[in-house]
C-alpha cells in the first residue's frame, strides 16, 4: 500500500524508508507466480527464493549500490584490530580527535607485515614434521611495534597516524602513536549481515527492485530441466538488461552539469594518497 506524506512524517522510523522495499514484500509478490501451474516458477520453494535473493543483494551491493558501513573501536596495545566479518574493501580509516572530529589516517604499505622464515645457525630454512616451512613474526609490525617518526608537527601537514591492512591475517595494523585512540573504519560490506536479519528487516532500494526480481527468477529456473533453453536465455538477458540499466541510473549522469568542475572525492583522495 502506498505511503501517504502524513504517514511518512508521522514517525521518525519512516524517514528514508519510502525509497525501499522490504525483501518480504518482494518475495510475497513473486510467491503469487509459484501458485500458477502455467508459470515457470510454479512450485518454487520460498527458501530457494530467499537463498537467491540474498545472493543477489550481495552482488547488487557490490556492483551498483555499495553498502558502506562504519565501525568504531579503540586501539589496544597490540596495535591492530580485526577486519569486519563482512569486509570487502576500505573507504576511509580515521582517528577521532578530542573535539570529536574524524581525521583520516594515511595508508602506509611500507609498514612490515611479512612473516619470517625460521633458520638454523647455518642459515638453512627449518621445516616442521609435515615438510612445511616454520614461520614466525620476526621484524614485522606484529613483533616490533611500528613507530612513526615525526620531523615536524604532524597535524599541521595533515598526518594524524598511519595504518596498514594485512588481508592475509585479516587485521589492520596501526602505528604506536594511535594506542588507546578511537578509530573509525568505513568499509564496503559484502552484505553478509543479511544472514542475521529477517526478511522484513532486509530492504532493497526501489531502483534495484526489478533487477533483483529478475536475478531471483533466472536463478530459480536455470537448473530446471522442465524449463526450455529459450526461456532461460530470455530470463538471463532480462536480468542483464536490468542490471545494465541500474548501473546507468546509478551514475546520475547529467550532461548539463558538465561545467568544467571536478568534485572532491574523499575516497579517491584517500585510496591513492
Amino acid at each position: 500500500m502506498a505511503q501517504t506524506p502524513a504517514t511518512y512524517y508521522s514517525s521518525e522510523s519512516n524517514y528514508g524508508k519510502y525509497a525501499y522495499f522490504s525483501l518480504k514484500e518482494i518475495l510475497d509478490d513473486m510467491a503469487i507466480d509459484t501458485l500458477d501451474p502455467d508459470h515457470v516458477l510454479y512450485n518454487t520453494r520460498r527458501s530457494q527464493m530467499i537463498k537467491h535473493a540474498k545472493a543477489g543483494i550481495r552482488i547488487l551491493n557490490r556492483e551498483i549500490k555499495k553498502t558502506i558501513l562504519a565501525a568504531e573501536i579503540t586501539i589496544g596495545p597490540d596495535l591492530y584490530i580485526p577486519l569486519p566479518q563482512d569486509y570487502i574493501d576500505w573507504v576511509r580509516i580515521s582517528v577521532v580527535t578530542n573535539d570529536f572530529r574524524l581525521k583520516p589516517l594515511r595508508n602506509n604499505p611500507s609498514i612490515p607485515t611479512a612473516l619470517g622464515y625460521l633458520q638454523d645457525n647455518d642459515y638453512e630454512i627449518l621445516f616442521d614434521n609435515d615438510g612445511e616451512i616454520l614461520l614466525a613474526d620476526a621484524s614485522n609490525h606484529f613483533n616490533k611495534a611500528y613507530k612513526r617518526y615525526e620531523f615536524c608537527e604532524s597535524e599541521k601537514v595533515g598526518v594524524y597516524g598511519e595504518f596498514v591492512i594485512d588481508e592475509r591475517r585479516g587485521v589492520i595494523g596501526f602505528d604506536q602513536g594511535l594506542e588507546d585512540r578511537e578509530i573509525v573504519i568505513e568499509y564496503i560490506s559484502d552484505g553478509l549481515q543479511l544472514l542475521n536479519l529477517k526478511d522484513e528487516e532486509i530492504t532493497v532500494h526501489k531502483m534495484l527492485k526489478d533487477c533483483l526480481e529478475s536475478y531471483i527468477h533466472y536463478n530459480c529456473i536455470k537448473g530446471r530441466r522442465s524449463v526450455s533453453s529459450v526461456e532461460k536465455r530470455r530470463a538471463r538477458d532480462e536480468y542483464k538488461s536490468r542490471l545494465h540499466k541500474a548501473k546507468l541510473d546509478r551514475l546520475d549522469f547529467d550532461i548539463n552539469a558538465l561545467d568544467g568542475k571536478i568534485e572532491y572525492s574523499p575516497n579517491f583522495s584517500q585510496r591513492r594518497a
